[in-house]
């Protein structure tokens, strides 16, 4: 009864020290002890190509660096590297204007963190967020499995296994009320793409409708083959045709190819 009785204060004391310590920390580091344990899980390393890591790494560094992997003779070690640890890309330094690169490359490749320029509404980050619509933008998206075949390359179409290709068939009927506020008329067309592999990528545009903004009505259908849909997106943007022929992006929206549910 003793020896029980003595356990238990010696735990009591441990655990009191151990409070202790931490609140002694966290008054001096300014560091909360709750998101001091979470470091661990995203522990900055440095890039080593002659190397793997494991998954509590995560390696930074800048586009520029990353653009030698991207192709299809090299891609294998990222796509290896990324199973195994984070890679976290940035805009290049030399991006004064605060532009973006394009994200879909980086996550072809396996690469997890794709930092953008949020101040720059473009078509990266239009992809950005489509890519976090695929769970209702509440945190991580898991890669899709074909990533995980270890014969798997973004620029070979026919190392896709177990993958059923679709057809998607887009028909554009109409709008209304389109407005452009720089000018009173507006001559609208829509630009219809798919974003994904470079076998998939593929885009068509309707016909521009002059002077229409009330009411313009295309009927126009548009056919995609697309071969891994799990790593495409559908891209719809209405544009206005300006006096020189120039597009005005006057809306746009960016949606996951699996998300999208069967229409008329």
């Amino acid at each position: 009864m003793v020896e029980w009785i003595t356990k238990i204060r010696e735990t009591s004391q441990l655990f009191n020290d151990k409070m202790k310590q931490n609140q002694e920390m966290e008054k001096s580091l300014r560091i909360a002890q709750e998101f001091s344990n979470l470091i661990v899980y995203c522990r900055a390393v440095q890039f080593d190509p002659e190397k793997i890591g494991n998954f509590t790494e995560m390696s930074s560094f800048p586009e520029s660096k990353v653009e030698k992997w991207l192709t299809q003779n090299s891609c294998q070690f990222l796509l290896k590297y990324n199973k195994t640890q984070f890679t976290r890309i940035y805009p290049k330094g030399g991006r004064i204007d605060s532009s973006n690169y394009d994200p879909m490359k980086m996550w072809l490749n396996g690469i997890q963190m794709a930092a953008l320029n949020y101040q720059t509404p473009d078509k990266a980050m239009h992809l950005n967020g489509a890519m976090f619509r695929q769970n209702g933008r509440s945190g991580y998206v898991l890669k899709s499995d074909i990533m995980f075949d270890e014969y798997f390359n973004p620029y070979n179409r026919s190392t896709l296994k177990n993958v059923e290709p679709m057809t998607l068939t887009v028909k554009i009927l109409g709008a209304r009320h389109l407005v452009n506020s720089k000018r009173g008329y507006i001559s609208p067309w829509i630009e219809v793409e798919i974003v994904g592999t470079e076998y998939d990528a593929n885009k068509h545009k309707t016909h521009t409708i002059p002077d229409n903004g009330l009411n313009p009505v295309w009927n126009q259908s548009f056919n995609f083959d697309i071969s891994c849909p799990d790593l495409a997106f559908l891209r719809l943007v209405v544009n206005d045709e300006d006096m020189f022929g120039d597009p005005n992006i006057l809306g746009h929206g960016t949606y996951p190819i699996k998300c999208l549910r069967t229409g008329m």
